[in-house]
C-alpha cells in the first residue's frame, strides 16, 4: 500500500488558507510523523487525508487511485482516523464501543455479528486492553481510552492509520505503550501517519518526517535530515539544541531536542541556588 499526497491545499469558507501545497509519500510499514507548532495545519491535513474535509486543490492517491474516486465506505475500510479528543457521555461497554469500528463493513440496517465482536476482541488483545472489555468507556483513564480508541480503529481493518497527537495527554509509561503499539502495527504492514509535538518521538520512532509551519512543509525526509537545529528554529521560532547521546540499550546513539531556553533557565536557577547557599 502507498499513499501519495500531491500539492494539497485547503481553505475554510472564510477564505483562510490552512494547508498550502503539501506533498509527501508514505508506504506500508512506515511511520510518517508530522511536526509543527500549534495552528500550523496538522489536524486539518489529517482531516483532508481521511475525507472529513475536501481539499481545495491537489490530490491524494491510494495505490495510484485518486481517493476522491473511491466510495466513502470503501475509503473508510482503508483509512482509520483517531482524532485528538473523543467525547462521549453514554456509558458504552468497551467491547460495544470498539465494535462500532466495524461500521464500514456493515449494511445500513444490520447489527454487528459474532464475527464482528470477535474482531473487536482481537483488536483489544492486540493493544493489551482486553481486560477492559466489560468496563464502561466513560470510566477509563486517558491512557486506557487511547488504547481503546486504537483498538476501535483496528476493527476497521485499515491499511492506513491516521492519529492526531496520540501521546499528547499521556504519561511516560502510556506514551511508551502507544508508540510501541504503533511500531508493532507498522511491522505488520500498516501505514501510520501521526502528528506530534515531541521531536524526540519522531527521532526514535518515525521512518520519515514532515516539518510543518504556516500550512507548508519546510522539509520532508528522514528525521536526521529534517529535524536540524536550523529547521526547528524556523518552524517553532525558538532556539533548539539537537543532542546526540549514547543509547542505554545498545552501542548506538539517539538524538533528542531541548529548547535552549530550558538550558539557560536551568543555569540561571543553579547560579541563584549557589549564591543563596553562599550567603
Amino acid at each position: 500500500m502507498e499513499m501519495e499526497v500531491k500539492d494539497l491545499y485547503f481553505s475554510y469558507p472564510t477564505g483562510r488558507e490552512v494547508v498550502k501545497g503539501v506533498s509527501f509519500k508514505v508506504r506500508s510499514g512506515e511511520i510518517f510523523c508530522v511536526l509543527g507548532p500549534n495552528g500550523c495545519g496538522k489536524t486539518t491535513l489529517l482531516k483532508c487525508l481521511c475525507g472529513i474535509l475536501k481539499p481545495s486543490e491537489g490530490s491524494i492517491f491510494l495505490d495510484g487511485v485518486e481517493a476522491n474516486s473511491i466510495p466513502k465506505t470503501e475509503r473508510a475500510k482503508t483509512i482509520a482516523y483517531l482524532p485528538q479528543e473523543h467525547m462521549t457521555l453514554l456509558p458504552y461497554r468497551v467491547l460495544d464501543f470498539v465494535v462500532m469500528g466495524r461500521a464500514p463493513h456493515l449494511s445500513i440496517f444490520s447489527t454487528p455479528s459474532d464475527k464482528d465482536y470477535e474482531i473487536a476482541g482481537e483488536a483489544l488483545k492486540e493493544v493489551g486492553a482486553y481486560h477492559l472489555k466489560d468496563s464502561p468507556y466513560v470510566e477509563l483513564s486517558g491512557g486506557e481510552k487511547q488504547l481503546v480508541l486504537i483498538a476501535r480503529a483496528l476493527t476497521q481493518q485499515p491499511k492506513i492509520l491516521l492519529l492526531d497527537e496520540p501521546t499528547s495527554q499521556l504519561d511516560l509509561k502510556n506514551q511508551a505503550i502507544v508508540l510501541g503499539i504503533l511500531g508493532k502495527l507498522t511491522r505488520r504492514g500498516l501505514i501510520v501517519v501521526m502528528t506530534t509535538h515531541f521531536p524526540t518521538h519522531a527521532f526514535l520512532h518515525s521512518s520519515r518526517v514532515g516539518l510543518m509551519a504556516d500550512g507548508r512543509f519546510l522539509a520532508v525526509g528522514e528525521p536526521e535530515q529534517v529535524m536540524t537545529e536550523e529547521n526547528l528554529k524556523k518552524a517553532y521560532d525558538i532556539d533548539v539544541k539537537v543532542l546526540t547521546v549514547k543509547s542505554p540499550l545498545d552501542d548506538g546513539f539517539i538524538k533528542m531536542c531541548i529548547p535552549t531556553g530550558v538550558i539557560l533557565a536551568r543555569r540561571c536557577f543553579c547560579k541563584i541556588e549557589h549564591a543563596e547557599e553562599g550567603t
